[in-house]
């Protein structure tokens, strides 16, 4: 592509539709694509999976890249607000704050992140309409 990304998706079929605010959640997924983007390594490779099932009445979208890893005793610190890994961050250290509040405040959902050396994985569960 033009800016250097591949984007590879997995969609299940027959996803049941997410309860939530559409602003609110166009914001959520714009951090975690920004955030997927700008700690891709060279290849700036991202990967996207939208299921059901892993988590009951909650459709499940996975954001995950390669590249810097974050490391596991700081994994819980990149929701604080204003927090970044390291003086080379990249960003503010707002997003993923912004991301924890809107899906597991305002959306009652639940936010994960599965990292090693060399890749991310954000997890967003969202509940599904009754």
């Amino acid at each position: 592509s033009e800016l250097g990304i591949s984007i590879s998706q997995h969609v299940d079929d027959g996803l049941p539709t997410v309860k939530g605010d559409r602003i609110s959640l166009q914001r959520v997924f714009h951090n975690l694509f920004d955030n997927a983007y700008k700690y891709s390594g060279d290849d700036k490779e991202i990967k996207v999976a939208l299921t059901h099932g892993e988590m009951s009445g909650h459709v499940t979208c996975r954001v995950t890249n390669k590249g810097q890893g974050i490391p596991k005793k700081r994994q819980k610190d990149i929701f604080v607000l204003g927090t970044q890994l390291d003086k080379q961050s990249k960003g503010m250290g707002y997003g993923l704050s912004i991301v924890k509040k809107t899906v597991e405040g305002l959306h009652k959902g639940r936010v994960v992140v599965e990292s090693d050396v060399d890749s991310t994985t954000f997890i967003i569960h969202l509940p599904c309409v009754d």
